[in-house]
């Protein structure tokens, strides 16, 4: 009975682990496209790597999860991951029916998700409960990790493919030009829908079917036909946008590696190509194979080509924060700039895993992420950074091995993925154009930062700092959220750096409790949060119970006999003036900076209050700063940038 028990319960176990590879949304991850809230990308934290890292290292905090790094990224990817979901317009006119969710997984992309599921990334038998992390990190989570493309029409597709690159991808934080700034609207269509940097919501009534070339309409129906259609599944970092999925599968494959018979894979079908492997490693179709492959099989039968196009270059919607990867065309999107970078990431990262877990045994997921996405160290060696990752490909990738392995592994793809033909000869010569197109690309597209301009701009430190900024509201929240956004990335908020609290400049109270986790910020400090914060500057009623906040927590530190941590700074965002200030206001100041060690005022108002400030600040030179901030966080960086070398500087 003992037996049959513990076999019904890894049966059962097992199932729920699948559903994430089921043709149909899997249940925990239904309420991401149900409830209006989760469906709007605006309530979810960016889709940034220091976000993703923050949000793996709460599931690792979560006193239910006892997992290693072999365990939970296999589990993240049979929990959250769902690639190719696409919304599928009802064929009636009527009202969509509250039974069916018009969202299922048909793009390309699922087809190889599926294989590497079931067959090629092991489960443990193990499932990640739902209450794991809150609906929010769940969606977002999902959402970094599951690849798919949009092309549904949004009606800004005139200016969208005008747009350059985010030079943040590939320049290190200098100031440009609005020019070369990127906004997923322009200002005009801003100003006709009201929606501030906010995506234009689909209307099906102005969508456009997309139809196959005879003009028969496709099994497989597209909403529209955007020109810049968004890439699921990217997130951003110093490095170029990635494909978080791919990074994670590659970890994962690396951990667990498997040699897999290709006849396996091809579900018992008899395969139509000579000279194939038996076998492929695993850690080539969950990265490199998979894509490519699938480049090959639709570009081969969609298309006819005979020279396989790799890379679609892209732009977020915005520099602060972004949340949506818009792709320069809407044709060749099986292998795109992010899925090449998370597929290169992701296979070097499970090629070294084995020698970092044998340095470090009980190294965590997060650390090992935190430290390739790292300006500094790298993973237990300077060379292991995302920086260097020109020089990586041809330390750990072979064209003989690439080329042998993506043909074994597009010959089982082959009898998975439905095709709009047949593909009766020749598929090596195009796994050989697909392997060296990916070469020449990767050689002279990808021009990420480098290591060299990384160290130039980057400081060689970790800031410690708890910041806390106290907030007029009579700030627009599209202005000064991504402001408040860029300093949440620059100061490093995180568990092992700097922490954010966001207090009411009417009366000290707190908008965001103190935090360690920008996931945990991005969360709370919502359009809402901001609109409910009450109006107006009050100096002498904030610094008085600021001051009584500092004490309490300095007692509360000596109690535990604790001394040293993160200096404290004091930032004040100020959009109303002139604001009092007496003798009362100066006296709050004048104890605030003498009994608290270490705190540092800062102003930073709209318009120049400096006569009306000077004596509240050490430094009334250095400590008071103008800014402009504009909707939608354009020049964000030019506007915040001496706030941010005001906080790392040594006289903080």
């Amino acid at each position: 009975m003992l037996w049959a028990a513990v076999l019904v319960v890894a049966a059962l176990s097992d199932a729920q682990a699948q559903l994430t590879a089921q043709t149909s949304i899997a249940p925990e991850l239904r309420e991401c496209y149900i409830d209006p809230m989760l469906v709007n990308r605006n309530n979810l934290p960016p889709m940034t790597i220091s976000i993703l890292i923050d949000i793996i290292r709460k599931i690792e905090d979560n006193p239910n999860v006892n997992m290693d790094l072999r365990q939970l990224s296999a589990l993240l990817l049979h929990t959250y991951r769902q690639d190719g979901v696409e919304f599928h317009r009802p064929e009636t006119t009527l009202v969509s029916s509250s039974m069916v969710l018009p969202f299922a997984p048909t793009f390309h992309s699922f087809h190889r998700h599926r294989l590497l599921l079931t067959r090629l990334i092991p489960s443990n038998l193990q499932v990640l409960a739902n209450n794991t992390v809150n609906s929010i990190l769940k969606c977002t989570l999902h959402h970094m990790l599951s690849t798919t493309v949009d092309a549904r029409l949004r009606g800004d597709e005139s200016s969208c493919n005008q747009l350059s690159q985010y030079r943040a991808l590939r320049s290190g934080r200098s100031p440009r030009s609005i020019s070369d700034d990127v906004e997923i609207i322009d200002k005009s269509v801003l100003k006709s829908t009201g929606k501030n940097g906010q995506m234009n919501h689909f209307n099906p009534n102005d969508d456009v079917e997309f139809t196959s070339y005879d003009g028969v309409k496709s099994a497989r129906q597209l909403l529209g036909d955007s020109q810049c259609p968004l890439l699921g599944g990217a997130v951003f970092s110093q490095w170029g946008a990635i494909s978080a999925g791919h990074l994670i599968a590659g970890v994962a494959a690396g951990a667990q590696p498997q040699q897999v018979p290709v006849l396996e894979l091809a579900k018992g079908s008899v395969l139509n190509y000579n000279n194939v492997q038996q076998t492929v490693t695993s850690l080539f179709p969950a990265t490199l194979s998979g894509d490519l492959a699938e480049a090959v099989l639709i570009q081969g039968t969609d298309r006819g080509s005979s020279a396989i196009s790799i890379g679609t270059a892209g732009n977020w919607n915005s520099t602060q924060p972004p949340r949506h990867y818009m792709l320069h065309s809407r044709t060749n999107v099986e292998m795109t700039d992010p899925e090449i970078r998370g597929d290169i990431d992701g296979f070097v990262l499970g090629s070294a895993v084995p020698s970092a877990l044998g340095t470090f045994s009980t190294m965590r997921l997060s650390q090992y992420l935190d430290m390739f996405y790292s300006a500094r160290n790298g993973v237990f060696n300077p060379v292991l950074r995302a920086c260097n990752r020109r020089d990586l490909i041809q330390q750990y990738i072979t064209s003989t091995n690439l080329a042998s392995e993506t043909f074994a592994f597009a010959a089982a793809l082959d009898t998975n993925m439905p095709l709009r033909g047949t593909i009766i000869g020749g598929l090596e010569q195009l796994v050989n154009s697909a392997v060296n197109n990916f070469q020449s690309y990767t050689s002279n597209n990808l021009n990420d930062m480098s290591c060299v301009t990384t160290e130039a701009v980057s400081v060689d430190f970790r800031l410690r700092t708890n910041l806390y900024i106290v907030l007029d509201s009579m700030w627009e929240y599209n202005a000064v959220y991504p402001a408040i956004s860029y300093l949440v990335d620059a100061i490093e908020v995180g568990k092992y750096g700097s922490s954010i609290t966001v207090l009411n400049a009417f009366n000290g109270n707190a908008v965001v409790n103190t935090t360690f986790s920008p996931a945990e910020f991005h969360s709370n400090y919502t359009l809402a949060a901001h609109q409910n914060m009450l109006t107006g500057v009050n100096l002498l009623t904030t610094l008085t119970n600021i001051r009584v906040m500092m004490q309490a927590r300095l007692g509360d530190e000596s109690l535990v006999n604790y001394v040293g941590g993160n200096s404290t700074v004091v930032l004040f965002l100020l959009n109303s003036g002139p604001v009092q200030n007496n003798e009362q206001v100066f006296e709050q100041a004048r104890l605030l900076n003498e009994t608290v060690p270490d705190l540092r005022l800062i102003f930073a108002t709209s318009t120049n209050q400096f006569d009306n400030l000077w004596n509240l600040v050490r430094d009334m030179h250095n400590d008071i700063r103008q800014v402009a901030l504009s909707p939608g966080g354009i020049n964000v960086e030019i506007a915040m940038s001496g706030i941010v070398e005001r906080i790392q500087s040594g006289e903080v």
